[in-house]
């Protein structure tokens, strides 16, 4: 119920149970001040990381992960305007070209990455975000020492052959899980700039500033 488009609001959360190597949040979450950053928008806890903390959150419908649509994209035809019909109309011509291009997956990989997350369906997603957080989460450590591929990419890491992936590994295997699901998934790279503190507007990037992550398509909103 927090208001205002680009309100922000401190909220303090206080663990009184919860698995303590874990920092919660919000999906808003804009800003926190306990432990660390770990991968993929999830914060990792320390030994030294307090029962309570306060975090910034975004208010309004300002939320850094939007999981749902409103209803006019869904076909409440009765609020839709002139205006909401023509973007309608114009995403409808995307949303085709889209689904022929990032829905593309292997019927045998499509079995094996069902068959990795123990056959369980996923008509949302949201719901196909959880099975694929969890399987990682379960199964792989994130480092930079990655388990070499012996040889297909797919069949090494939902057969049990890698246990230590990196960003790409995780961004790659993300993109054609979401695929076997029928969702449109493409695989991105870039790279963090920040050029607080350069004085003469020159901007260092190294590999160390590289991600990559996996883009999902929500229809009538986009990636």
């Amino acid at each position: 119920s927090l208001g205002g488009l680009n309100a922000r609001h401190s909220v303090k959360i206080v663990n009184k149970g919860a698995n303590a190597k874990y920092v919660y949040l919000p999906y808003s979450v804009s800003a926190y001040g306990a432990g660390s950053v770990y991968y993929d928008m999830n914060v990792r806890a320390n030994i030294f990381t307090p029962k309570s903390y306060e975090v910034t959150v975004f208010g309004g419908d300002r939320s850094s992960e939007r999981l749902t649509q409103a209803g006019w994209i869904l076909g409440d035809s009765l609020s839709q305007t002139d205006e909401m019909r023509a973007y309608l109309a114009l995403e409808g011509a995307y949303r085709s070209f889209v689904y022929d291009e990032y829905c593309t997956i292997g019927e045998s990989d499509m079995r094996l990455i069902r068959s990795a997350f123990g056959g369980a369906e996923a008509n949302a997603i949201s719901t196909a975000a959880q099975l694929i957080r969890r399987y990682f989460i379960d199964n792989f450590v994130y480092t930079d020492g990655v388990d070499a591929i012996e040889g297909e990419f797919l069949t090494d890491f939902y057969g049990g052959k890698i246990t230590k992936a990196n960003a790409a590994y995780f961004a790659a295997a993300a993109t054609y899980a979401f695929r076997a699901y029928g969702i449109p998934a493409r695989y991105a790279e870039g790279y963090l700039v920040n050029p607080v503190g350069s004085a003469d507007n020159v901007v260092t990037v190294t590999g160390r500033s590289s991600h990559a992550w996996a883009e999902v398509y929500f229809d009538g909103m986009g990636w």
